[in-house]
């Protein structure tokens, strides 16, 4: 489950991911709503340093969502992971 708090400006949001047991992991995470473009931005503390890990999802309208991952080692510099477009199945 995830769990959106209000951030200090208007767009912006906190996240925080709760597993099934109830426990939250790792430090809140940024989500940056503009209009039908939604960024998810996490980083993670491993042993040699931080990874980040950034999702944007593009709304195509209420049944299309085009989504693209990547990593970075210095939030700067991303590497492209997984991409691809969800679309909902008509009933």
């Amino acid at each position: 489950m995830t769990i959106f708090l209000p951030g200090a400006a208007r767009g912006r949001w906190k996240t925080r991911h709760v597993s099934a047991t109830g426990e939250a992991g790792g430090p809140p995470g940024d989500l940056t709503i503009e209009g039908p473009v939604w960024t998810f931005l996490d980083q993670e503390k491993s042993a040699t340093g931080v990874l980040w890990s950034r999702n944007i999802n593009r709304f195509g309208g209420p049944d299309r969502i085009h989504f693209e991952t990547a990593t970075s080692s210095d939030g700067k510099t991303w590497i492209a992971g997984t991409s691809g477009d969800l679309v909902r199945a008509q009933p």
